[in-house]
């Protein structure tokens, strides 16, 4: 009933109609001709051929000498478990915790929430999907609300623990998991970056628990990559685990408008003389205009994908509002990283999904350019005061110190924890001087070059480089479900994305190219629960493909 009277709303309506009359005007203008000729071309050209190879190629690293050990690992675990399951059945600790288990269920059963997880078609696996969602409200619920210190300093990792724990206990239970080894094409690049971690800790360690320190800072989160890889197993668990996250990025954009609304005063350091007119900036729970942003940046492209995935209109309508409270947010941040990344993050969610969405965005750009705090924001970048301000104090000036002390040691860097990050922060060790002094880097990749060198930073880069590929091959080989209706005279008039996974795994690659692009202004991995969360939705966009052809598990 209410997807009939979204449908038959004024609207919807007039949205339907402003969309076909302007699709229609572009099909019919050189431009819209134009291609058309090209995708005629394209079509039949090398280019395509080349592509079509590119997506069919199966993973290299399923073959390899890493692929191979963990399939041997993996036959161990099934021999483990054949050996291990019928000692720990008998057992009365697991005859104890089964009946707990019953117990606690029996009691939920009848419940709401037992209801809803009932409907969610939850089980501890998605449970833990669901608890990793949740990741920062969690983090900051201890940290800033309960304030236990004890806890807020162990729970994440605990939690880490546990979850490779869980895995594991799957691995040897579920011998006959169609998943196996789930070895992907990013695990090789992340362990190799780990190693060379490693290896630049123990050469490069003026101090060792500074050191220690800096390494586990820079690649302890990255781990959740091999984690959620193995817990991610069908739809319903990559819609857990997308959903979960989305709904925290538009909970703290409703508090940011709220902040915004209100005018929350913020320190006088977020903002220069020149922006008067800037009263406040939003910054939710995160603390910072720059890290809300930025976690805009990553869910807003999933909500967009969730748009053309999801089939009921109550549900399009409801994410289309989620989506403008988040891009009325980001506004309200006045991050211009941010607003950076999420540009280049609808680029890339139009060039793999909806070329659309160009024009969209070029007129939403446009738009905003009108409101007179942003346009002033911008057009303080291109004046002589910015320029002045950037060399004094700014991200010219910490460059250029970043760079100075690379070269220093060029290839083995300055050393881990050492300079640029918040473990330099928390450890200054080093003499402060008018010429050095420690700070934020405000560019994660210049930070890793000057803690790790170019050794460092090359295989950094050649991650990065990875996961871009790795996130396109993904959605070239997504299942879409694109349902095409045409016109009388046979022409497409508009393509529905109905249930599959293309749309959700185009939002998340879309999500963690934006951030990626936001992390050379700022030193948004310095934030535990980005890292985490960027690396566990690139293992979902890792196996997205592989939860995509498998059966819910529910269905």
């Amino acid at each position: 009933m209410m997807g009939k009277t979204l449908k038959n709303c004024a609207i919807v309506r007039c949205f339907d109609y402003f969309l076909s009359r302007g699709e229609a005007i572009c099909r019919a203008s050189v431009p819209g001709r134009i291609g058309r000729w090209f995708s005629r071309v394209y079509a039949h050209s090398a280019v395509k051929r080349g592509m079509d190879a590119f997506r069919e190629r199966g993973c290299a690293a399923e073959f390899s000498l890493y692929g191979r050990a963990m399939a041997v690992l993996h036959r161990l675990c099934a021999r483990f478990g054949l050996w291990l399951l019928p000692i720990l059945h008998a057992s009365l600790i697991y005859r104890g915790c089964t009946a707990a288990g019953r117990w606690c269920l029996g009691i939920a059963k009848g419940s709401v929430l037992g209801r809803l997880w009932a409907k969610a078609g939850f089980d501890f696996r998605r449970f833990l999907i669901f608890v990793f969602s949740l990741y920062l409200p969690i983090d900051w619920m201890l940290r800033d609300v309960l304030k236990i210190a004890a806890l807020a300093s162990v729970w994440d990792e605990l939690f880490f623990l546990g979850s490779a724990a869980v895995v594991v206990w799957l691995r040897i239970k579920d011998r006959n998991w169609d998943g196996k080894t789930r070895v992907t094409a990013l695990d090789i690049p992340i362990l190799l970056f780990c190693a060379v971690g490693f290896f630049l800790m123990c050469v490069n360690a003026p101090v060792p628990s500074i050191a220690v320190a800096g390494l586990r800072a820079t690649i302890q989160y990255m781990l959740w990559f091999f984690v959620i890889a193995r817990l991610l197993r069908d739809r319903g668990d990559l819609f857990t685990l997308c959903a979960g996250i989305a709904a925290v990025g538009v909970a703290m954009a409703l508090h940011g408008i709220a902040q915004f609304i209100l005018a929350v005063p913020i320190p006088d350091s977020w903002t220069t003389d020149s922006e008067a007119a800037i009263r406040t900036r939003a910054f939710s729970i995160t603390g910072s205009p720059n890290i809300l942003g930025a976690y805009l940046v990553l869910t807003a492209p999933i909500i967009a994908g969730f748009i053309y995935q999801l089939e009921k209109p109550w549900a399009k309508f409801l994410c289309w509002g989620c989506l403008g409270a988040e891009m009325l947010c980001l506004l309200a941040t006045y991050s211009k990283g941010a607003w950076v990344g999420m540009v280049v993050a609808v680029l890339t969610f139009a060039l793999l999904l909806d070329r659309r969405l160009l024009g969209v965005l070029a007129g939403g750009v446009s738009a905003v350019m009108f409101v007179p705090s942003i346009s002033t924001r911008i057009a303080f970048l291109f004046t002589d005061e910015f320029a002045t301000a950037s060399a004094i104090g700014g991200r010219s000036l910490r460059w250029g110190i970043g760079l100075g002390l690379l070269e220093e040691n060029p290839l083995f860097g300055f050393g881990l924890g050492r300079f640029g990050g918040a473990v330099a922060m928390q450890n200054q060790y080093l003499e402060i001087t008018e010429d050095f002094y420690y700070f934020y880097m405000d560019n994660y990749y210049l930070k890793i070059a000057v803690e790790m060198g170019y050794i460092g930073i090359i295989f950094f880069a050649f991650l990065m480089i990875c996961l871009l590929i790795t996130g396109v091959k993904a959605v070239m080989r997504a299942e879409p479900h694109k349902v095409t209706n045409l016109r009388a005279d046979g022409s497409v008039k508009r393509h529905h994305y109905t249930g599959g996974v293309k749309p959700m795994i185009t939002g998340i690659a879309a999500g963690l190219t934006g951030v990626a692009a936001h992390c050379f202004f700022e030193n948004i991995f310095e934030e535990p629960y980005m890292m985490a969360l960027f690396w566990g939705l690139a293992a979902a966009v890792a196996v997205g493909t592989k939860c995509g052809n498998a059966k819910h598990s529910r269905e």
